[in-house]
């Protein structure tokens, strides 16, 4: 390859590099140190990386043996492992910690089948960017005189086998990953394991024997945990980072958006499973219409498909409420959150608040002007005004406050969210972009509330 197009090769090279570190943290049921890649330990002061300070071994094929250099850091070891999205409860026996990798279950094969297709899909985008780069390059070379005709047609052509090489090594790599969740033995022939999981992403099932293997019946992936884990608690979440995922990616940021809305769906399903009483996702604000047209467009389409028609509400013991100001929404979509709220107003289970062109202040302002027309009118008295009132009037009247407010991305900030209701929640942040968040992350934000002391303003 010519000079003109190393710099651009190293790029691609770079993306596949990339896809095989994120493959190996997959986590597909087989013990692989690879999923400790991210997690550091508190090692005198510094974040360290646990391969840093223990040994990692692959003890049997669904077992993790860490064995650290200085015992004393076994405590920190499993306090890091479980503050991260491992997912797995590290046992400690006092001198090694032991991770045991549960079997996938079909829930989770066609979880791992998405997640290592979309990380395939991702790859080949980033490469393309890298030969769009390459090729305006050539354009602008060939314009300003730094290449003949023959020359720009030769670093194209370079270019485009680059890019063809690259995504047969994309696809090598995603295949490979692929049999990690459909293993087969050294005669090749398929296990006795379920591989429908695989079917949505291949177009075909895997065979055995030239057989397909026979359907399995759904089952609902719930986590093993205390019945006091989660059950009655009022969560909110602010559903922020997808632009900056997609950014990332080298994306348009309606990509984000619409892999965020797929997220929301499912830890709502998730949230349910907890036996949580209220989840609040913070949708879109009142200051987000500040955005690009085209954004704000894409956005709402996407409420539309995935948050009210795509989610299935009617057969689900699910109470379904949209908090904000809806007049400024297209009519249409008003008419099916009336639908979805009437239709499930009666329900007894969870309740869903979805805040759409919602802002914390507006809400308060509102309540205030309610109440402040009762005095007009003679019905009330301002010396008996009492913060009961006000939370009457609030679009969360009669449910619980939060009990603490989840905020991924990294950011520290409520961004107008629930500002009455959120006096005496907790704050959880999480470094993690909403289209990256997991049921392992609620797991651990949750796990996080847990270990905090509320006192309401006591001792």
């Amino acid at each position: 390859m010519s000079s003109n197009t190393k710099a651009f090769e190293e790029k691609m090279k770079s993306s596949v590099e990339h896809l095989d570190r994120e493959l190996a943290a997959v986590r597909a049921g087989r013990a692989n140190p690879a999923v400790l890649d991210k997690v550091s330990v508190d090692y005198y002061g510094a974040p360290t990386p646990i391969q840093q300070v223990a040994s990692v071994a692959v003890s049997e094929a669904r077992t993790l043996t860490i064995t650290p250099w200085d015992r004393t850091l076994l405590r920190a070891i499993s306090k890091a492992i479980m503050a991260s999205d491992v997912g797995i409860t590290p046992i400690d026996d006092g001198s090694t910690i032991r991770l045991n990798f549960p079997a996938p279950t079909e829930e989770r094969r066609k979880q791992l089948a998405k997640e290592v297709a979309k990380l395939g899909e991702e790859a080949k985008v980033a490469v393309r960017n890298v030969r769009r780069d390459a090729m305006d390059k050539a354009k602008a070379m060939k314009k300003a005189g730094e290449l003949t005709e023959d020359t720009q047609k030769t670093m194209e052509e370079e270019v485009q086998k680059l890019t063809d090489k690259y995504i047969k090594n994309i696809d090598a790599a995603v295949r490979k990953s692929r049999r990690r969740s459909c293993p087969s033995d050294r005669r090749g022939e398929t296990k006795r394991v379920r591989c429908r999981a695989l079917e949505r992403v291949r177009g075909t099932f895997c065979r055995n024997r030239g057989r397909e293997h026979p359907p399995r019946k759904r089952r609902r992936m719930i986590m093993n945990h205390p019945k006091e884990f989660a059950e009655g608690l009022s969560i909110g979440i602010i559903m922020d980072g997808n632009g900056r995922w997609a950014k990332q990616r080298g994306l348009p940021r309606t990509a984000g958006h619409k892999k965020g809305a797929a997220v929301f769906q499912d830890i709502a399903n998730y949230c349910e499973e907890l036996g949580v009483s209220s989840v609040t996702f913070y949708a879109f604000s009142t200051e987000n219409w500040k955005r690009p047209l085209e954004e704000v467009s894409a956005i709402m389409k996407l409420f539309g498909e995935y948050l009210l028609k795509g989610f299935n509400y009617k057969d689900r013991n699910i109470r379904i409420k949209f908090l904000g100001d809806r007049a400024a929404l297209d009519a249409k979509l008003q008419k099916l959150m009336n639908e979805l709220e009437e239709d499930s107003a009666a329900k007894t289970g969870m309740t869903l608040n979805i805040a759409v062109n919602y802002g914390g202040r507006p809400e308060i302002v509102r309540a205030a002007r309610q109440l402040a027309q009762q005095v007009a009118e003679g019905t009330l008295k301002p010396e008996d005004i009492t913060e009961e009132m006000m939370s009457d009037h609030m679009y969360t009247a009669g449910q619980k406050d939060p009990d603490f407010i989840l905020r991924p991305s990294g950011e520290k900030r409520l961004s107008n969210f629930m500002l009455w209701q959120a006096a005496y929640a907790e704050l959880v942040e999480m470094d993690v972009l909403w289209p990256d968040f997991t049921r392992d992350d609620l797991d651990a934000a949750i796990t996080e509330f847990n270990k905090r002391s509320r006192r309401f303003g006591g001792i």
